[in-house]
């Protein structure tokens, strides 16, 4: 249904590699965590979609003539989490309370602030050395 619409937004992005890697990673994810393949822990489940992405990634991405990163499974265990637990929901509380509540968003402003600061550091950190 997303590709039909993006399709009919504009047909030229089928034809983008980004695209297909998005697709692709959603299709990977939703196969390596299907409950079809077993029950496992959740570390094992992390585990077995780090690698099943690293491996379905480099195939799309040697297939378009991208480089290939294998830090990205590395990368992924502490991206993830951190902005799907604590960014993520941090937005979403403030563009709550901005749209009820205009005067308290300025505390959650400066939190927002200082968690990206910290997680902007943490990304400087894993990726310049």
């Amino acid at each position: 249904l997303v590709l039909l619409v993006l399709i009919t937004y504009d047909p030229r992005v089928i034809l983008l590699p980004g695209t297909w890697l998005s697709f692709g990673a959603v299709y990977i994810l939703l196969v390596i965590l299907s409950q079809r393949l077993g029950n496992y822990s959740i570390v094992v489940n992390i585990i077995r979609a780090n690698i099943a992405l690293l491996v379905g990634m480099m195939t799309l991405q040697i297939a378009f003539g991208l480089p290939v990163s294998l830090i990205a499974p590395l990368a992924n265990l502490i991206v993830v989490p951190i902005v799907s637990l604590i960014l993520l929901p941090l937005a979403c509380l403030i563009t709550c309370f901005a749209l009820f509540k205009g005067d308290s968003v300025s505390y959650l402003l400066t939190a927002f602030d200082y968690c990206c600061e910290i997680f902007w550091q943490v990304l400087q950190l894993f990726f310049l050395n």
